[in-house]
């Protein structure tokens, strides 16, 4: 399972070729879960940070607890953009070998910049794969 998500990023610039179903959901499923957690981090981090403000007028030696959960949500916040961006490159290649899979042009990935698009993509990026395209016979037999 975790396969797929190490074969997606060795695969971040192959454009050829094709991925079945597996290997797509699988990269969506690992990449979407460590967006997730970073995400949280970074939304518990500016938690303790707040809370703590509040509670400062009362003790006086939560300002350095106060820094370091700062520190730690600006760091989690960092990871997390660098992260989303890095992810970009393999998300796209891996699209664009997902519509080849399912018989489709790749031109087909500008409906991200259509309102709804997105969603006739993913009902696409569901479906099976096709014995015979123009990419090449399907190797899932």
């Amino acid at each position: 399972m975790i396969r797929y998500y190490f074969e997606g990023w060795r695969k971040s610039f192959d454009f050829k070729g094709r991925s079945g179903r597996n290997q797509f959901w699988w990269f969506v499923f690992w990449d979407c879960l460590i967006l997730l957690i970073l995400l949280l981090s970074v939304s518990a981090f500016d938690h303790l940070s707040l809370s703590s403000l509040k509670a400062e007028g009362a003790n006086p030696n939560l300002a350095l607890f106060t820094d370091v959960a700062s520190l730690m949500e600006k760091s989690s916040s960092f990871l997390f953009v660098i992260l989303l961006l890095l992810t970009m490159l393999p998300r796209i290649a891996l699209a664009v070998r997902r519509l080849r899979d399912t018989a489709r042009s790749t031109v087909w990935l500008l409906l991200v910049f259509v309102p709804f698009g997105s969603l006739v993509l993913w009902i696409w990026f569901m479906g099976p794969t096709r014995d015979v395209n123009y990419a090449g016979m399907s190797s899932y037999k």
